[in-house]
């Protein structure tokens, strides 16, 4: 996904990416979303999720991962300051 392609929308809430074929989330995906508190991403290939990428996410409550048989690896940044 191109990381511009939710630049425009600032007030979305629920984003729903679900059964998308999706193998890589660049971080900047993200990172206009800030009003965003539900994310469903099941069902793809996705191989790594870095939680660094919900430090762009404040009101993020709800993530789903499930269903992603490649994901191999969720990788937690130990500086981040939550």
């Amino acid at each position: 996904l191109d990381t511009r392609v939710f630049s425009n929308l600032n007030k979305l809430h629920i984003l729903n990416l679900k059964n998308n074929l999706i193998k890589v989330i660049n971080i900047k995906l993200f990172s206009k979303l800030s009003q965003l508190n539900q994310l469903f991403l099941s069902n793809n290939l996705i191989e790594r999720f870095y939680l660094i990428q919900l430090k762009l996410l404040p009101k993020l409550s709800h993530l789903d991962l499930s269903d992603n048989y490649n994901l191999k690896e969720v990788k937690i940044n130990k500086n981040l300051d939550f």
